[in-house]
C-alpha cells in the first residue's frame, strides 16, 4: 500500500521528471534532483522501489559526472547519490564491509570541500549528513573498517574523531557539526531543515549519555512548540519531535509522567500514510522502545501489537523479516523484570527463524553476529560464560 500522504506528491514528481527529460534530456541534473527526491520518499514506504531509484540515479550522475568532471557541483551531486544509494542498501545488507571500502573513497573526495575556506551548498550539507547517519551505525567488521581507515588516511583523517565503544574510529560528529553548521549559514537558525538535522543529533546525544537531560530537554522542548506553530495541525514532523522528546524522557529516567499514551500519533500517523507503511511502522517501533522503558503495560500492548504488523509484512523466510524480529527483542529488553516469560518467547523465535532461515545474505550473518554477542554478554551477566 502506498503512503496516502505521498501520493500527489509522487505524482508531481514524476510528472516533472517527464518534463525534464523532454526538455534536458535524460542524463541532466533535474533529473537527478527529481529523483533524489523520489529516493527520499520511497525510503520510509518501499525499500526495494526506494534502492532501485536511488541506484538508477547513481548511474545517471556518474554518467553527468563524465561529461562535466570539472563540475564541483555535478561533483557533489554524484557522491551524494552514492550515499544515498548506500545507505539503502544498508538496510538490505546489514553490515556489508564492501561497503565501508565506498564509504571511506567518498569520505576522501569530500576533502577538498571540507578543508581550507568552507563554501557550503544545499549538497555539500547533504553528503555531511548521509556520512554521519552511515556512520553512526558501527561496523561490525572492525580491524576491516580501521584497517582501510589508516590505508587511506595514513596521517590521520581531515575531520578528526575518536574511537567508539567498538573500537571503531569514527568522525560522525565532526560530519554532524558540518552539516548543522552549513544548515544555518544557507537557510538559518529555525529553518526545519536544520531543526530536523539536530534532531538527529540529539538522538545519538541521549543514548551516548554526551549530553545533560535538561540540555536536551530544552533543546526539544523549543523545537517542538516552534514546529506546532510552523507546521499545519497533525503534521508527522510535529509527532516526530514529540516522540524523540518522550525518547529523551525514558532514557534518562526523567518527567515519566509527562510521556502520554501513544495511541494519538500512531491514528495521524495511519491517516496520513496508512497503517501498512514503512512509516507507520517505523514510529510504532519508535514509540514501543518508548514505552517499554516507561510504561511497560503500555509497552507489552504495543509489542503485541508490532509483532503482529511485522508477521503481516514481512514474509517469514525473508532477511528482512530477520531484521524486524531481531529489532522487537531489543526494543523489549527493558521489560525483561516484568514480561520475563514474554521476552524468552521472542528471543526463541528469533533462535528458531535462524536455524531455519540462514542463508548466504549480509543480513543473515549481520543477525547471527549480534546474535551471538547478545547471547555472549547475557551469560557473561548471568556467571554462566
Amino acid at each position: 500500500m502506498l503512503d496516502k500522504g505521498n501520493m500527489h506528491t509522487i505524482g508531481a514528481i514524476n510528472d516533472l521528471l517527464s518534463y525534464s527529460e523532454k526538455y534536458f534530456g535524460p542524463v541532466s541534473q533535474e533529473i537527478v534532483i527529481c529523483r533524489r527526491r523520489l529516493v527520499d520518499i520511497y525510503s520510509s514506504i518501499d525499500w526495494d522501489k526506494a534502492r532501485n531509484l536511488a541506484d538508477e540515479n547513481e548511474k545517471c550522475a556518474e554518467a553527468l559526472h563524465k561529461k562535466y568532471p570539472k563540475n564541483k557541483e555535478v561533483e557533489l551531486l554524484r557522491l551524494v547519490t552514492q550515499l544515498e544509494y548506500l545507505t539503502i542498501l544498508r538496510n538490505h545488507d546489514s553490515d556489508n564491509p564492501e561497503h565501508w571500502a565506498k564509504i571511506i573513497r567518498i569520505e576522501k573526495d569530500l576533502e577538498p570541500y571540507l578543508t581550507g575556506v568552507i563554501q557550503y551548498t544545499p549538497l555539500l550539507v547533504d553528503c555531511c549528513h548521509l556520512m554521519a547517519v552511515y556512520k553512526s551505525n558501527s561496523s561490525t567488521w572492525t580491524d576491516y573498517v580501521n584497517g582501510l581507515i589508516h590505508q587511506t588516511f595514513p596521517k590521520g583523517t581531515y575531520l578528526k574523531g575518536k574511537y567508539d565503544g567498538s573500537n571503531v574510529y569514527s568522525n560522525m560528529s565532526a560530519f554532524i557539526e558540518h552539516a548543522i553548521k552549513g544548515a544555518e549559514t544557507l537557510w538559518g537558525e529555525h529553518d526545519l531543515r536544520r531543526i530536523l538535522l539536530i534532531s538527529d543529533v540529539a538522538t545519538l546525544q541521549m543514548y551516548a549519555k554526551s549530553e545533560s537531560y535538561d540540555t536536551l530537554h530544552d533543546k526539544l522542548s523549543e523545537w517542538h512548540s516552534f514546529l506546532l506553530s510552523y507546521l499545519p495541525e497533525g503534521d508527522p514532523t510535529t509527532d516526530l519531535i514529540q516522540m524523540i522528546m518522550w525518547e529523551c524522557d525514558a532514557c534518562y529516567g526523567q518527567r515519566l509522567y509527562e510521556i502520554r499514551s501513544p495511541y494519538p500519533i500512531l491514528y495521524r500517523y495511519e491517516s496520513f500514510y496508512g497503517k501498512e507503511s514503512v512509516s507507520y511502522l517505523v514510529m510504532l517501533f519508535n514509540l514501543t522502545r518508548v514505552m517499554t522503558m516507561a510504561n511497560p503495560e503500555k509497552g507489552i500492548a504495543l509489542m503485541k501489537e508490532l509483532r503482529g504488523l511485522v508477521d503481516e509484512r514481512f514474509p517469514k523466510v525473508s532477511d528482512l523479516y530477520g531484521i524486524h524480529l531481531w529489532s522487537l527483542y531489543m526494543v523489549g529488553m527493558p521489560l525483561m523484570n516484568v514480561n520475563s516469560s514474554g521476552i524468552q518467547s521472542y528471543l526463541s523465535s528469533l533462535t528458531d527463524w535462524y536455524i531455519q532461515n540462514h542463508k548466504a545474505s549480509w543480513q543473515s550473518v549481520y543477525i547471527g553476529k549480534r546474535f551471538c554477542f547478545n547471547l555472549q554478554t547475557t551469560e557473561r551477566k548471568n556467571g554462566t560464560y
